[in-house]
């Protein structure tokens, strides 16, 4: 496809090539890629999801993007994609966990890989060769395709008596962790989306962590708690941290300033921690403004910041290196803690390919965790995304006056 500037358009203001053809994408003129049209007409929120390998972030990811699409429609929101080739890879997560035919179908998702074409795309700012045919790769720069959603206000919402357009554009980037580990440097391209992110979603695994895991341990027998899968998430946080100063040409010594939700996974299997009541709804009704009959479905920021508390309390008595370097590198007042379960209960076992019962599809690798497609019950798995969204277009999503 040829990227050009249009100099001919049709009376409806459509662009024309050079064929005399009308022209329906658009792209930036720096890079070349494709851009929806829509990023033009609607102000975008960019967020950034980050987290260790097998904390769970791909399943959180699909159970998000699948509770959004049916949770908002009460809040007078319609949620749904901006172009369905920039979210292949996360409509794939969410089909393969909530689209399975028969109720005992394995779900398993895929690791995230470090390169792949479906999520990474290679500019070239510059040749490619050199005289010599050795590959110039200063030229070339890597970016991540971000997850594009569009939520739009509908009729019923506060804003349309206005006729205020509060629409948004969000703009959801993903990496894999092995981006932010030691010796990640190399993918400073790949993470430039923390220089301008609005929000951030830090994935924390209670069941990597060595302290979590021990408290655990002693009252359930969840095998998650003796697997083998322990990872330093504190220090990849870090690593995050240190790469969002750089981005941004602050100070080592500041913290930064964007608001943050640290989204503790896998709730299913520490929840007991909590005291096992269970997490409340975060919508309330409350009557319509303007004496107009009926109710409005609101969210309820504060039901958030109180599990919010609690979960911040736990980690102070059971892990709190944890919540010490989380809290000394980023605002403390702008961190909400939210748990979340993407499947609401342990793995059914572990992926084999000589036990595969559903021929003639292809078994799956070795040595994945499977869920049975019967038992997902996702928990709050839309919760974070609600968290940033308030916090950056509190008019697009209405709540309850702190």
């Amino acid at each position: 496809m040829r990227r050009f500037l249009p100099t001919a358009f049709t009376f409806a203001g459509d662009a024309l090539d050079a064929g005399n053809a009308v022209c329906t994408e658009t792209a930036c003129p720096e890079c070349h890629l494709k851009v929806p049209r829509l990023m033009a007409m609607r102000r975008p929120v960019s967020l950034s999801i980050f987290g260790s390998p097998s904390s769970g972030k791909s399943y959180l990811l699909g159970a998000m993007s699948h509770s959004l699409r049916r949770c908002l429609a009460p809040y007078g929101l319609q949620f749904d994609d901006v172009e369905i080739e920039a979210n292949a890879n996360v409509l794939e997560y969410e089909r393969r966990i909530f689209a399975q035919p028969s109720q005992d179908r394995w779900v398993y998702l895929d690791k995230t890989p470090e390169t792949s074409p479906d999520l990474y795309s290679e500019v070239w700012f510059g040749p490619r060769r050199s005289e010599s045919g050795a590959e110039l790769k200063r030229n070339k720069r890597v970016f991540p395709k971000p997850f594009i959603y569009r939520v739009e206000a509908t009729p019923v919402h506060p804003t349309a008596r206005n006729g205020g357009d509060v629409g948004r554009v969000v703009c959801l980037y993903d990496n894999a962790g092995e981006h932010y580990q030691a010796g990640g440097d190399e993918y400073s391209s790949v993470t430039g989306h923390l220089r301008d992110s609005q929000g951030l979603i830090f994935v924390f695994d209670p069941t990597q962590d060595q302290m979590f895991r021990a408290c655990c341990r002693e009252r359930s027998g969840d095998r998650q708690f003796q697997d083998n899968k322990v990872d330093t998430q504190d220090v990849l946080y870090g690593n995050v941290m240190n790469r969002i100063l750089t981005l941004r040409s602050m100070l080592p010594t500041a913290r930064v300033q964007v608001p943050m939700v640290v989204a503790l996974t896998k709730f299913d299997a520490w929840s007991f921690l909590l005291g096992d009541a269970g997490l409340p709804d975060v919508w309330r009704d409350v009557p319509q403004p303007e004496g107009a009959e009926g109710t409005l479905r609101v969210y309820d920021p504060r039901v958030v910041r109180d599990v919010s508390n609690a979960c911040r309390n736990l980690l102070a008595r059971v892990a709190p290196h944890v919540l010490s370097t989380i809290e000394s590198r980023c605002d403390a007042g702008g961190i909400q803690y939210v748990p979340v379960s993407a499947t609401g209960g342990p793995a059914a076992g572990r992926t084999r390919a000589a036990d595969w019962p559903f021929a003639p599809e292809p078994p799956p690798p070795d040595d994945y965790d499977y869920f049975l497609a019967g038992s997902i019950r996702p928990m709050w798995a839309e919760v974070p995304m609600l968290v940033l969204l308030h916090a950056a277009a509190p008019q697009l999503l209405p709540a309850v006056d702190d």
